[in-house]
């Protein structure tokens, strides 16, 4: 049986929509459902509330079901779990050609884990293409976290684009 192809003649399971953290998990289920058919779906967080489930949807929780204890605020947890789970992100990686990573910087998933994922998808063979959201800059602690995320993954990432929440409220605005 012959797999159906998009467009650009690349196999759908070849791409990957990854949310990582609360806000990338909400972009990249709204960016799947509407192209459901030409991508699979990641979620990556250690918030239940994050989680969707359905055909080519791969929920990757970060700590225990019953583990009450999120990441918040702790890049270095996140990060450390995300590569606890490298097993199993090598399988869900492997006829993976382009990953589009979706998260906010500035918490603790967003900040821990996206680089760590974006690092285990390169090394897979991945093309990795990262869209971070900054925060507000009246959040100080959460900037200065953001900005040291922001590093790891521009240097991880082939691509990185970054979105400034306060430009995107402004331009809300007009």
């Amino acid at each position: 049986m012959e797999m159906p192809c998009t467009v650009d003649g690349m196999d759908p399971s070849s791409i990957l929509i990854a949310g990582v953290g609360g806000i990338g998990c909400a972009w990249a289920y709204n960016a799947h459902q509407r192209c459901q058919q030409s991508a699979h779906l990641a979620l990556i967080d250690a918030d239940e509330e994050s989680f969707h489930t359905g055909e080519n949807i791969h929920v990757v929780r970060l700590g225990h079901a019953l583990d009450s204890v999120g990441c918040a605020a702790l890049p270095p947890l996140a990060e450390q779990r995300m590569r606890g789970l490298n097993n199993y992100t090598n399988q869900l990686l492997s006829n993976t050609e382009l990953v589009i990573l979706l998260t906010g910087l500035g918490g603790g998933v967003g900040t821990g884990a996206a680089q760590e994922f974006a690092r285990q998808a390169r090394q897979s063979g991945a093309i990795v293409l990262a869209v971070a959201a900054l925060p507000f800059e009246a959040q100080a602690t959460r900037l200065e976290l953001a900005n040291e995320g922001l590093i790891r993954l521009e240097n991880t990432a082939h691509v990185t684009v970054r979105l400034s929440l306060d430009r995107l409220a402004r331009q809300a605005r007009e």
